[in-house]
């Protein structure tokens, strides 16, 4: 009796794992989301085209990735208008 197993795309795993970087390391955070974002799209691509897994994965990594985008973006403004708008 054999099993077959279907390979995980890589891209997806990694999109998935900067998507989670980029929602922890702040600044550092907006770079790792949008390299994870063209990962996932990529790896979403590549899924399509072939019979791997990971189609969940990748799309796990996009919304990880567009999140952690937006809190550093938040972040960033958030810190910004302290220094500019802050009564001294």
């Amino acid at each position: 009796m054999s099993t077959a197993t279907t390979k995980t795309n890589t891209n997806a795993v990694i999109s998935l794992c900067l998507g989670i970087v980029s929602l922890i390391l702040p600044f550092v955070g907006l770079l790792v989301g949008v390299i994870g974002i063209f990962l996932a799209k990529s790896a979403l691509t590549q899924i399509e085209q072939s019979s791997e897994a990971g189609k969940g994965i990748a799309s796990a990594g996009l919304v990880c990735s567009v999140i952690g985008i937006v809190l550093q973006l938040l972040l960033i403004v958030g810190g910004l208008s302290l220094v500019f708008f802050s009564i001294a």
